[in-house]
């Protein structure tokens, strides 16, 4: 498994390299000397926490912050100073980071505070996942729907039943979009909102193989 990438943007050459050897075991390091390099690395992708210094040489760390979440709202962005302010540390939360720490830490500390950042960047990721399956799964469910009714009004209109292979077919396919949608939204809120409004092609009645009653 690859590790996960720590950008340090961190304008002190000692501590932006001292920092690097100290989360090497855990974490790939990606260096930037100043914000406009790190914000370079940052729109290339594949970053998964920043380590911030907010007094930087070029850009202040809070605008550098600010485009890191504009650019990757799920990134963790844990901010560094060797001047705690407090306006600085509420500032910084409001535009999304992680954590707030101070200059000198202890090693363990930063590394604590790097895997509470990723187990939540982990976190955040794959309930986009899940909703992304959520929203092909419904959309799949709509289609099929329409398939039924489609089916339904040929039946009515043209007096005959329902061809029982079309309707096996179809409800084999809802039954397993159903079980889909039931596993991978087991973990959110109002499950039972969102099977409400397909509840009439989600459940089988009893004579639909003989088509509708006329």
């Amino acid at each position: 498994m690859d590790k996960p990438r720590v950008l340090i943007i961190e304008d002190e050459p000692d501590m932006r390299e001292t920092i690097a050897e100290v989360i090497r075991d855990e974490y790939v390091p990606v260096l930037a000397k100043d914000g406009c390099t790190g914000l370079d690395f940052l729109k290339k992708g594949g970053i998964d926490v920043v380590l911030l210094d907010i007094r930087l040489p070029d850009i202040n760390g809070l605008e550098v912050l600010a485009e890191a979440k504009k650019n990757d709202g799920n990134i963790e962005v844990i901010m560094v100073t060797a001047y705690p302010d407090v306006r600085n540390a509420v500032e910084a939360t409001k535009l999304g980071a992680f954590d707030y720490i101070s200059k000198p830490f202890h090693n363990q500390d930063l590394l604590h505070t790097l895997r509470r950042a990723h187990a939540n960047l982990v976190n955040h990721r794959e309930i986009e996942r899940l909703k992304a399956i959520v929203r092909m799964t419904l959309d799949k469910i709509v289609q099929k729907e329409k398939d039924y009714n489609f089916i339904i009004q040929n039946a009515r209109s043209s007096g005959k039943a329902v061809p029982v292979e079309d309707l096996e077919e179809l409800w084999s396919l809802l039954l397993t979009y159903k079980e889909e949608l039931m596993m991978v939204t087991e973990g959110f809120e109002r499950r039972e909102t969102i099977f409400e409004k397909f509840k009439p092609i989600t459940s089988r009645p009893n004579q639909m193989l003989e088509g509708p009653p006329q």
